[in-house]
Formats: C-alpha cells, sequence, structure tokens
C-alpha cells in the first residue's frame, strides 16, 4: 500500500472520543481507579513549560528595564521621568507576567502542574447535554449532573444523546481525560 494511500485512510477515519480526548484504554483503567496513568503524566510533562525558558524571559525584563533606568537615570531624574521609567516598566512586565499566566497551564495537554503533583482523576456519570457555542470566541461544552466541561469542536458530534457517559477529569483543571460509555 503506498503512502497516500495510507494518509488518505487516516484522513477518512471517522472521529472517536478516544481518539479527540487522547486517551488510550490503559489511560481509561487508571482513571477509573482515580490516577492519571503514567502515559497521562508523561505526556503532560513533556509540554509543561521549561524553567529555563521562564528564567530567560525574566532576564530580558530586567534589562529592559535596566537601560530604561539608565537612560531616565543619566539624563537627570525628575519625576516626569521616574514616571515615565515606572510606566515603562509596568508596559514591558504586562506581557511577561501573561505569559508566565499562560505558561501554567500547558497547551497540548491542558493539565495544570497542580494536576501532575496530585495525579487525581475524578469522575461523574450520567446524562450529557452538549451546549454548541454561540459565538467563535465561546467554547463548546457539555454538561452531565452539575458539572460543565470544555471541549473541542471534533467531540460536538460524538456524544449520543441517548446514552449515558462517564466523565474522567483532572482535579484541578477540571480538563477531561477520558470519557467511557455507560453500559
Amino acid at each position: 500500500m503506498s503512502r497516500t494511500m495510507i494518509a488518505n485512510q487516516t484522513k477518512q477515519a471517522p472521529l472517536t472520543l478516544m481518539g479527540v480526548f487522547n486517551f488510550t484504554l490503559s489511560d481509561l483503567n487508571a482513571n477509573k481507579q482515580g490516577n492519571l496513568s503514567k502515559r497521562q503524566m508523561r505526556l503532560a510533562e513533556a509540554s509543561q513549560p521549561n524553567v529555563m525558558v521562564q528564567l530567560i524571559l525574566l532576564g530580558h525584563v530586567g534589562v529592559i528595564i535596566g537601560v530604561m533606568a539608565l537612560i531616565v537615570l543619566s539624563s537627570g531624574a525628575t519625576t516626569e521621568r521616574l514616571l515615565f521609567l515606572a510606566g515603562g516598566s509596568v508596559i514591558v512586565l504586562s506581557p511577561f507576567l501573561y505569559a508566565m499566566s499562560r505558561m501554567s497551564t500547558t497547551q497540548k495537554g491542558g493539565l495544570s502542574s497542580e494536576d501532575l503533583q496530585s495525579g487525581e482523576v475524578l469522575s461523574v456519570c450520567g446524562a450529557v447535554l452538549v451546549r454548541k457555542a454561540e459565538t467563535i470566541k465561546q467554547p463548546h461544552r457539555i454538561m452531565i449532573a452539575d458539572k460543565r466541561f470544555i471541549i473541542p469542536k471534533d467531540a460536538l458530534d460524538l456524544f449520543n444523546p441517548e446514552q449515558g457517559y462517564c466523565i474522567y477529569y483532572a482535579s484541578h483543571s477540571r480538563k477531561i481525560v477520558a470519557v467511557d460509555e455507560m453500559r
């Protein structure tokens, strides 16, 4: 079979909850026991922000603020110039603080460092109500019992309204880690 045929078959493969939420049967078994699987932990740790990247960003911010301070001090420190330094420091520091806050949750796994430390998985079972986003900026959601979860667009049509589900989610970030149909 040629590579093109294999690629075309992969693109046409039907989506599954397992594929959309990126879990395996062994992940599901660990989640049913109330824990993240070793694989889920490894994937989440691999996508955790690197401390060295954070330190490099902090160093750059420090250098920029230092240069601004030297410019202000060398030209005579007046109230206006000190306000310029303070305002400039806030402007330079704001994107850094935003980037640092975004780094606490990973891009790939979406699990927080607290999720990785505890390794705890919670679950809720019952009928699922799918809420499609009304605008592009709003996330798609599912509701089950008294819990709400954000879901990717690919998962919208995968939940059967006549079927019950157990949703397994990380205890801190409330990110779905696995889904199982109730029998």
